[in-house]
């Protein structure tokens, strides 16, 4: 049995039709509480759980610039902070290309 929280880069604002498959996904108003209820509340089955969530769903445009901005350009290796492997991750990078 493994839990996957899928965390997606999707905001609210982005459009009409990202909202839409948004409140389709279920990820446009759910704050944390209501993942980690989500979490608490999962049968244990011998197959996987996938749970969706949009931690930056309700950010301006503005915030995300000014977050990629901190991160810097190699957020694994230091950002504008001054600080090193701020983000941890599993790939270098994240694997971005």
């Amino acid at each position: 049995n493994a839990t996957v929280i899928c965390a997606t880069g999707q905001r609210n604002k982005e459009g009409s039709r990202r909202q839409t498959n948004m409140k389709a996904q279920g990820t446009s108003s759910k704050d944390i509480h209501q993942l980690v209820g989500e979490l608490n509340s999962a049968e244990i089955s011998t197959q996987y759980s996938l749970f969706l969530y949009a931690p930056i769903r309700d950010w301006t445009t503005e915030e995300v610039f000014t977050a990629l901005e901190l991160a810097g350009d190699k957020p694994l290796t230091r950002n504008l902070l001054g600080l090193r492997n701020p983000i941890p991750g599993f790939m270098s990078d994240f694997s971005l290309l």
